[in-house]
């Protein structure tokens, strides 16, 4: 059998990342941003986390820190626009 090339595929188009025109465009960026890390550091992203008397979950310090990471475990409900759901740390377990 006779293999049938379509028209669309008879000349391949070239990738505009092939031309010369875009090179030197590219290198004054990329020269631009080399010295530039890609994830800078941020020093105290997530403050540590004091611990006194062991881990206490409801401490006012832990609940106002907006940083604190926490895992989802299970959803409840959405109730006039507050969700109720579980959620673990890295120490306990918290239900609200």
């Amino acid at each position: 059998m006779n293999k049938i090339v379509s028209s669309a595929k008879e000349k391949q188009n070239e990738s505009v990342f092939l031309r010369e025109w875009i090179l030197s465009d590219v290198l004054a960026v990329m020269k631009e941003h080399a010295p530039l890390p890609i994830w800078p550091a941020v020093p105290n992203f997530v403050p540590p986390l004091a611990k006194l008397h062991g881990h206490v979950p409801f401490k006012s310090e832990i609940l106002l820190n907006r940083r604190h990471f926490l895992k989802i475990t299970n959803f409840h409900r959405v109730e006039k626009f507050a969700v109720f759901a579980s959620g673990r740390d890295n120490n306990c377990r918290i239900l609200s």
